[in-house]
């Protein structure tokens, strides 16, 4: 109904491993409200955290709610069990030095991915989900007027690979600054360099992310988070070998927090939204960037009070009453 191959897939495993397991054998008819707040007791006694037991919640209230329209239920009990309270997670931001070092470490020859320091970049400047990244293709760069088109996301699960439209359903078109200009041009001349070499000719359909000559077929979502996170694992390779000196069973989890390069691909997005809103950009320009239909959800998922903020708030409080504190 809507929702993405991914998001299907995600749903039919969480089903078939904590939901039909202990419900499967209940009539419908006969499932209540007090039923369900039960399994979410027993889930939570088995040690799955609150936000997974909530997500299981309101998996059933959507069945259910469907249920209802086509006359299989009378009700949807699920509006009236008590789920869990989900308490919204720390999201890890990485900072612009953070990020400037991600590239430049991803640039070195041990990454054994020349295109991931471009990946990166781009994703920090852009915003853009990684499916959306993985859908580019050279249509959609536009030389003359600085700007790129998200018009496709890849999705990829145990059962394939495929293409869908945007999260938002809707394509938007993003403005980009020089320095991410000279960048694309930096991987259309490998691009085309690595096609001489085997060949074969780019099309306009050829993706920009592919292991392809041609760009036939579009790099794998998860190809970039694992190449990502070994990006990570390599960032913490000098302090880890400092604290082996001392500890020779140590572990990248007895780093010091500093130490610790404890991010995922998706918190590039992160980045993105922290640092327009950190610039003084409106809601409605950043939801733009990030591709997300109501601004609202970009203020409640992604704006972080951060010290710098914090601090910058204080400062303009106390202006306004100039030297009268002085006066206490």
């Amino acid at each position: 109904m809507g929702r993405s191959p991914k998001t299907l897939y995600e749903y039919r495993r969480k089903i078939d491993k904590s939901i039909r397991p202990d419900l499967g054998a209940t009539r419908l008819d006969k499932l209540t409200a007090h039923d369900l707040d039960k399994l979410y007791a027993r889930q939570l006694a088995a040690g799955l955290s609150p936000s997974t037991v909530l997500m299981h919640h309101r998996i059933i209230g959507a069945a259910l709610k469907q249920g209802r329209k086509w006359g299989w239920v009378d009700r949807n009990v699920a509006e009236d069990a008590t789920p869990p309270s989900a308490r919204k997670p720390e999201i890890a931001v990485p900072s612009p030095d953070q990020v400037r070092a991600l590239i430049t470490e991803a640039t070195r020859p041990a990454a054994k991915n020349p295109e991931l320091a471009t990946i990166v970049l781009l994703a920090a400047i852009t915003g853009m989900r990684r499916g959306e990244l993985c859908g580019l293709q050279w249509r959609d760069v536009e030389w003359e007027n600085a700007a790129i088109l998200v018009a496709r996301s890849v999705w990829q699960t145990p059962d394939g690979v495929g293409t869908k439209s945007p999260k938002s359903h809707q394509s938007r078109r993003l403005l980009l600054g020089d320095q991410a200009m000279v960048v694309l041009k930096a991987r259309q001349a490998r691009a085309e360099d690595d096609a001489t070499v085997a060949g074969v000719a780019l099309s306009s359909d050829s993706f920009i992310f592919s292991s392809d000559p041609d760009g036939a077929r579009p790099l794998l979502p998860d190809s970039i988070s694992q190449a990502f996170d070994r990006l990570c694992r390599r960032m913490e390779l000098p302090a880890l070998t400092e604290l082996h000196k001392s500890n020779p069973k140590a572990t990248r989890t007895d780093l010091a927090p500093g130490e610790q390069w404890s991010f995922r691909f998706h918190d590039l997005r992160h980045y993105t939204a922290t640092q327009l809103f950190a610039d003084g950009m409106n809601p409605k320009t950043v939801a733009d960037r990030l591709g997300h239909a109501d601004a609202s959800v970009t203020l409640r998922v992604y704006t972080a009070n951060t010290t710098a903020q914090a601090q910058a708030a204080a400062d303009s409080l106390e202006a306004g009453l100039g030297v009268a504190a002085l006066a206490l």
